[in-house]
């Protein structure tokens, strides 16, 4: 499954800690921004996600948990864009481990039920 959501999040910035609108991407697993939604703009930075939570520093707030232990820090225009980039995150997150976890079992010999597999 190919998990797709896009559009425009405030970033908090890593050293000066303001914030700026980016346009964002999250596909099969990469995070990516840019500083806006034109095609041909060139991407600022993309990296691997790990693990999303919501964030109660800011109203509508996410923290993401990159390769290399680095967090970047998100809010969203309202809860339920909040919750669109939340659950398209987790969902992909969610299949992944489940994917990984067959391969475990497959490595081993022993299939899990599908009761496991979504626990």
């Amino acid at each position: 499954m190919q998990t797709v959501v896009d559009g425009y999040l405030e970033r908090r910035g890593r050293h000066l800690k303001s914030w700026r609108r980016r346009y964002f991407i999250f596909e099969d697993g990469m995070l990516l921004y840019k500083k806006n939604d034109n095609p041909a703009a060139r991407v600022l930075h993309e990296d691997r996600v790990f693990d999303v939570l919501y964030w109660a520093g800011r109203p509508h707030g996410l923290c993401l948990k990159l390769r290399g232990d680095r967090v970047v820090y998100l809010t969203a225009r309202s809860e339920e864009d909040a919750a669109r980039w939340h659950d398209a995150i987790e969902s992909y997150l969610v299949e992944q481990r489940c994917v990984e976890d067959l391969r475990r079992a497959l490595c081993r010999g022993r299939l899990p039920s599908i009761r496991e597999c979504s626990e």
